[in-house]
């Protein structure tokens, strides 16, 4: 028998960041979707319209306005002061919010 350590391959910190940081990505992209569907989507369906979480990069949230919220002329407001401002209070990082 010999020492079981040795069957396992040696992670280089590198590696190890990387996956934190990976691990930490799938994380907030679930949390934000969460409460995009929890929170923010309910009261934009409230208005006639809807919102789909589409991507999370470089601190940008990316969504797909639809329904009245497309010809609305205060989407830009939804947007800004609303879902940004709401999920920022869970990631503070989270720099703007964009529409597809």
């Amino acid at each position: 028998m010999g020492n079981k350590l040795s069957y396992f391959p040696i992670l280089s910190p590198k590696y190890l960041t990387f996956t934190r940081m990976t691990c930490f990505g799938v994380f907030m992209i679930n949390t934000i979707k969460e409460i995009i569907e929890i929170d923010i989507r309910p009261r934009v369906q409230g208005h006639n319209g809807d919102i789909e979480f589409i991507s999370y990069s470089n601190n940008i949230v990316t969504v797909k306005l639809t329904g009245s919220c497309i010809n609305c002329p205060i989407a830009f407001y939804t947007l800004k002061l609303g879902v940004l401002q709401t999920l920022q209070k869970t990631f503070p990082e989270i720099s703007d919010v964009v529409q597809e």
